[in-house]
């Protein structure tokens, strides 16, 4: 088992398990990720996104539970990093 430190331009504060994964289920996670940010702050590409998607796992295939858990996850922690909060503003 291989543990990353991510630290998002501060000192670490999580471990991340790292998960070797087939290039395609890794593509197909990334684009959905940027899907999943680009629709939630509402910004073009999420058109390509989908069309990637298809193209990476192949039309019909569904994504799986885990993979969908950790598409989530990730597209929670870059938009939670990004934005502020109101005792940031103070």
């Amino acid at each position: 088992m291989s543990w990353c430190t991510c630290s998002l331009g501060t000192r670490p504060k999580w471990r991340l398990r790292m998960v070797r994964l087939a290039k395609n289920l890794r593509e197909a996670e990334a684009e959905a990720i940027a899907l999943i940010c680009c629709d939630s702050l509402n910004l073009s590409g999420a058109e390509f996104c989908r069309g990637y998607i298809r193209e990476w796992l192949g039309v019909g295939n569904p994504v799986s539970e885990t993979s969908a858990r950790r598409i989530f996850r990730a597209a929670k922690e870059i938009l939670r990093a990004g934005s502020v909060s109101v005792s940031e503003t103070d």
